[in-house]
């Protein structure tokens, strides 16, 4: 398999049913993240603040994880935004485009953009 270098490469990689979640995710965390640069770290997409991660997605068999690293520190991350680890990361699995709720994703990574 061809090194995956770039969130295009990436999501071309996804199934069917993924890709549409990708795509879609690339252009909230986009949006929601100006003056960010997305990149590939870890395997994974990941939107930068210079050099910190603020928020990325990680594709798995059925579903993708939406990560914000400072997410459990935002103040309206409601129940589906879940405690992520000892750190202060946050995650939500997205199973369908229907589990994005493009205004309050965008309003966490605005307020994850607003702590770093």
């Amino acid at each position: 398999m061809a090194k995956i270098l770039t969130i295009d490469d990436y999501l071309t990689t996804l199934t069917e049913t993924l890709e549409p979640i990708g795509r879609q995710l690339v252009g909230i965390l986009d949006r929601g993240l100006p003056g960010s640069h997305g990149v590939i770290w870890h395997g994974h997409p990941v939107w930068m603040l210079g050099k910190a991660p603020v928020a990325a997605f990680k594709a798995h068999a059925s579903h993708i994880t939406f990560m914000i690293w400072r997410g459990q520190e935002l103040t309206d991350r409601s129940e589906r935004l879940q405690a992520a680890g000892s750190s202060t990361m946050a995650n939500l699995k997205v199973h369908s485009v229907d589990d994005i709720d493009e205004p309050l994703f965008i309003n966490w990574l605005n307020q994850a953009l607003r702590l770093e």
